[in-house]
């Protein structure tokens, strides 16, 4: 692939990752995803310092292994819609979390199929906010940023900083 610096008539694109979460397609940034893994059912979530099992809210579905270390896997759906995850077809996408002064290193999320890659113009920034229509659910949902279409479907841009926060809190309470 070119890159578009390369002809300046060509908008810049931005390389994401298409998720389906339940019923939902989600938009992530391709940076974030670091690995996508076969599913393997939940291990017990552990607290933040690795020391004992706790027990946390519904949403988060347990942990999973990567590189040495127990990283929490959620179901966004349930966090998002209160849908019911389903582990049909599953894959775990590693995230890697965006705020660094969040003690998590990163986390999983439960996906259905195959997670394809993406071209998305960059500009689409801008556009993020028009393409939430007023009867739109998602306009108050602190976990979605946007909706967008794409190939003629709606896509859900995730609010990741709002996911990262909740997830620390959740884990910090439960403690």
């Amino acid at each position: 692939m070119t890159d578009s610096n390369d002809n300046p008539s060509k908008p810049s694109m931005l390389y994401c990752m298409q998720l389906r979460c339940g019923d939902r397609r989600l938009v992530v940034p391709r940076s974030a995803v670091v690995e996508i893994k076969a599913y393997s059912p939940p291990e017990p979530l552990l607290s933040p310092n690795g020391q004992k099992p706790i027990a946390g809210p519904n949403w988060i579905l347990g942990s999973t292994q990567h590189r040495d270390q127990h990283l929490p896997l959620l179901a966004l759906e349930q966090l998002i819609d209160q849908e019911q995850p389903s582990p049909q077809q599953a894959r775990i996408c590693v995230l890697q979390i965006l705020d660094s002064s969040l003690p998590l290193k990163g986390y999983a999320v439960l996906c259905q199929g195959f997670p394809s890659l993406l071209e998305v113009p960059a500009v689409i920034d801008s556009k993020l906010g028009q393409q939430n229509a007023a009867d739109d659910p998602d306009v108050n949902n602190e976990f979605i940023a946007s909706q967008i279409q794409l190939d003629g479907y709606y896509c859900a841009v995730p609010n990741l900083p709002a996911i990262e926060q909740r997830l620390a809190q959740t884990l910090s309470v439960a403690n």
